[in-house]
């Protein structure tokens, strides 16, 4: 593969994507794929620090939360993902632009000067740093997300949230993507969109294709699932 691309994991607290994505990353790198990981908001140095700066200020606004985002991705954007796609590596990011868009656009209620949550959403749309990829959605009920949450150990203030917030999360991820086609698994057509670098979805800017695992039931059913998703890709690029 001449050209990497980039997958982002997108989805609630709990959802399992952060236990899925090294389990993911080795199944690409045994089918002979080279692989760059890392989570959002964080990655580079800078990023990291904006990482720990993000966390521990709960109380930032929406306009600040995104350009700290916006900032840290676009360092991530240079020195990660466009030298990596390059010398033809996939990169998967815990995290990415739906993310932003969720938790800045329609999560918070810190309107600040904004009028309204509608101009709120608008404004983030209008703002998010974006980059050509691919969405796995971790789709996970909050009710069962939830029950998962009460089990971890290190929780942020983002897991300790409402029910009906948790909610709001899981919707907006659907409605984020839902004018991306959504599969159960890969179509051609979907890598076809990748190789050709044609037009991105208007309402998930930079996503190009969404592949949803039902990350509900075991981590044994998530894993077949992206053992799937990692042969329909080999087959698909051997085309």
């Amino acid at each position: 593969m001449e050209k990497g691309f980039v997958i982002a994991f997108e989805g609630g607290e709990g959802s399992g994507k952060s236990t899925a994505l090294p389990i993911f990353e080795q199944r690409l790198k045994e089918k002979g794929f080279k692989v760059k990981t890392y989570a959002e908001p964080g990655g580079t140095d800078y990023a990291q620090t904006v990482r720990e700066v993000f966390f521990n200020n709960p109380d930032l606004s929406v306009k600040a939360a995104v350009h700290l985002m916006n900032s840290q991705r676009q360092d991530n954007i240079d020195t990660i993902i466009k030298p990596y796609i390059e010398d033809g590596y996939i990169v998967l990011i815990d995290r990415f632009v739906a993310s932003t868009i969720v938790y800045q656009g329609i999560l918070s209620n810190k309107l600040g000067d904004l009028e309204d949550k509608d101009a709120q959403f608008d404004w983030v749309m209008d703002h998010v740093v974006t980059h050509d990829h691919v969405v796995f959605f971790f789709d996970c009920p909050p009710e069962v997300s939830m029950s998962r949450l009460s089990k971890r150990d290190g929780n942020n203030h983002f897991d300790d949230l409402s029910l009906d917030k948790h909610r709001l999360i899981y919707n907006g991820y659907k409605d984020v993507l839902d004018n991306v086609a959504n599969n159960a698994s890969f179509r051609a057509s979907d890598f076809g969109r990748i190789v050709t670098e044609i037009g991105i979805v208007p309402h998930a800017p930079g996503c190009i294709g969404v592949n949803t695992i039902d990350a509900c039931d075991s981590i044994a059913w998530v894993r077949q699932q992206l053992n799937k998703s990692v042969d329909d890709l080999v087959d698909l690029l051997a085309k």
